[in-house]
């Protein structure tokens, strides 16, 4: 008798065994995988293949691609020095807010530091609308409002259908 038991715990165990691995080693459904990294070179051509389309729909110059090439190069070293110094500032107001004694003062600075820093953010992207305009043609400057809001719209779609499907898949039973 006492044979027969361990020969069915041993098979009880070798069957749970299996089970255990077999879902161990199991690949989850794509939809429940990790998202793919964000790759910068991919994010670069993607920019790129933009950028040429949005030449090609404007009927730009070679003289305005330039221009504007230069002015984007200009311009995207200054932002991104400003959105490092803006990081910086709220990661100090993070680390400040969360002391057990709030230096009241310190906090107050680096808000007003913040705020400059937006303000400056803003400044550089009127500054560069205002260059847009400057370099295209009525025409060029008619076709690129309608396609941004062409955009615009599609966002707004993606994003109320993206809402629906949260919507759906938690709140409704």
């Amino acid at each position: 008798m006492n044979g027969k038991l361990n020969k069915m715990l041993v098979l009880v165990a070798v069957i749970g065994l299996v089970c255990f691995l077999s879902s161990a080693f199991a690949q989850p459904p794509e939809e429940t995988t990790q998202p793919q990294k964000f790759n910068k070179q991919v994010w670069q051509q993607k920019r790129q293949e933009i950028s040429d389309n949005f030449a090609k729909e404007l009927q730009l110059t070679p003289e305005q691609e330039a221009q504007l090439k230069k002015h984007r190069e200009e311009q995207k070293k200054e932002n991104q020095a400003t959105r490092e110094q803006l990081k910086s500032k709220q990661q100090a107001l993070k680390q400040e807010l969360e002391k057990e004694a709030v230096d009241q003062a310190k906090v107050n600075s680096l808000v007003s530091q913040i705020n400059a820093l937006q303000g400056e953010k803003l400044s550089q992207h009127v500054e560069g609308v205002i260059f847009m305009k400057e370099i295209l043609t009525p025409e060029q400057e008619a076709k690129m409002k309608a396609k941004m809001e062409e955009r615009k719209e599609h966002r707004q779609e993606k994003r109320g259908s993206m809402r629906e499907r949260i919507k759906e898949k938690f709140f409704s039973k």
